[in-house]
């Protein structure tokens, strides 16, 4: 008994109770650097896709300014467009290509998902087998008539967009009947070899550069159409009055009227003008009834020796 409450005597004191901690104490160490990760992931991700966007834009922008200018007789470069002009310019040329991808893009996948629920579920598998190679034959040959007409003319008269069209949709229908043969009859599919890696990226390459060069054509299509629009309503279009301390040459239908008193600042008159829009620091004008093969724009500088005045054209309630 002794030796028993000699030990309980010696017995080390409990330990304290420990200070609750702090809720700063509370948060993961790692979740600092987990949020941060989190920010890159997304800011790696957003960047190019926003890179990509803004590239896009220009160059639709473009095409549809391009294709618009020299339609209407002027030429891009004399307008001194910046980048931002260019881009602000490509509202029109850019949404419908952004829409028509996506809903593509999302139908694609939705007969994608079907086609592999299917072959899941160990139904129809032998005609699915079937219209996959089908696909592959028919995307195949679709794909050499593709690049042949690239270097020769069709025999037939065909839309400007059907070229593209074909060469993407060719190229998409190899790849999804590759990837469907891949799947039926293997749970989980075989695992894709080098080449055949390299196949499915140099198709989905092609289908890439079939959108591209369709949408392009769409761009400087509608600028085109934009234009013609013009040229078919230009009595809408602004009147100007240009006033002159010197000659300008300007020939019929401009008319020019020369005023008697030798004190006028202003002694040249013209008129017969319309107002195309204005661009670095120059008026682009059209005389009346311009028209695009024989008709052409003038080009005036701002200056102190030009004064413009400005009369609305036709409205819908003029008779």
């Amino acid at each position: 008994m002794r030796n028993r409450n000699k030990k309980l005597e010696q017995a080390p004191p409990a330990p304290a109770p420990l200070m609750p901690e702090s809720a700063a104490d509370n948060v993961p160490r790692g979740s600092a650097s987990m949020s941060f990760g989190t920010v890159f992931d997304w800011l790696a991700a957003v960047v190019p896709l926003a890179a990509i966007a803004a590239g896009l834009a220009f160059w639709f922008g473009w095409q549809y300014t391009n294709e618009r200018g020299r339609y209407l007789g002027v030429e891009v470069s004399v307008m001194e467009l910046t980048p931002n002009d260019v881009v602000l310019r490509s509202a029109d040329a850019l949404i419908i290509p952004a829409t028509v991808s996506s809903v593509v893009v999302l139908v694609w996948l939705a007969i994608h998902g079907a086609l592999l629920y299917l072959i899941r579920a160990g139904k129809v598998h032998r005609w699915i087998r079937a219209g996959a190679w089908v696909a592959v034959v028919v995307g195949f040959v679709g794909l050499v008539v593709s690049v042949v007409f690239l270097f020769n003319r069709w025999p037939f008269e065909i839309d400007y967009r059907a070229p593209p069209l074909v060469l993407g949709f060719s190229a998409g229908l190899v790849a999804e009947g590759a990837s469907l043969i891949r799947n039926v009859g293997f749970a989980p599919p075989p695992r894709l070899t080098s080449w055949q890696r390299g196949g499915y990226i140099m198709l989905a390459s092609l289908v890439v550069i079939s959108l591209f060069w369709v949408f392009s054509l769409w761009a400087g299509s509608l600028g085109r159409g934009r234009a013609e629009a013009i040229e078919a309503a230009q009595e809408r279009l602004t009147l100007v009055v240009v006033y002159s301390d010197r000659p300008l040459g300007l020939q019929a239908p401009v008319v020019e009227t020369v005023s008697a008193d030798p004190g006028t600042v202003y002694r040249y008159k013209y008129t017969g003008l319309r107002f195309l829009q204005h661009a670095a620091d120059k008026y682009f004008l059209w005389p009346f009834e311009w028209d695009h093969v024989t008709g052409g724009t003038i080009v005036l500088p701002e200056g102190p020796g030009i004064r413009l005045e400005y009369t609305p054209g036709k409205r819908d309630d003029d008779e």
